[in-house]
């Protein structure tokens, strides 16, 4: 269970850099999306038949999934603004957003289902698991790397 919480803060903190790195001229996103397809590309090795039927749906899933957290993240930000702070809000308001990120949680897995769904028509099994490895795999990667970017406090 800690191993999955980590890994799902790892991922949303993941989701929220791509998408503030879209936001300031999307150089960053465009760099780390090629380098995602490059990387995903690798690990499936998947033939151009394949490829042809795979990306078109794999590109409507990320779309779905970076205008879901822009957009529904930008409202719970927005809200939090407008009330201050984190700490000028009640309990209840508190809650009320706290419920909003299970809320975008939930659509993420919806569309996360429906796009597997999609794909077991397209990859063998194998191909399927090695998608969901090679996805944490890059995350992992990435966060890496930014970490080793990062300056370190003294």
């Amino acid at each position: 269970m800690k191993k999955a919480t980590s890994l799902y803060l790892l991922l949303f903190f993941l989701a929220t850099t791509m998408v503030s790195a879209q936001k300031k001229g999307g150089g960053n996103y465009s760099k780390i999306r090629t380098l995602k397809v490059n990387f995903i590309s690798t690990e499936l090795n998947l033939s151009a038949e394949t490829a042809e039927v795979f990306w078109p749906i794999f590109n409507e899933f990320e779309q779905i999934n970076r205008k879901l957290r822009s957009s529904e993240l930008q409202k719970i930000k927005n809200e939090v603004e407008r009330s201050g702070a984190i700490e000028d809000m009640n309990d209840t308001e508190a809650l009320t957003l706290a419920h909003k990120f299970v809320r975008i949680d939930e659509k993420l897995l919806e569309n996360k289902k429906a796009y597997f769904k999609k794909l077991e028509t397209v990859l063998t099994p194998k191909q399927l698991l090695k998608l969901h490895v090679a996805e944490i795999e890059f995350n992992m990667k990435v966060l890496r790397r930014l970490n080793k970017q990062k300056p370190k406090k003294q």
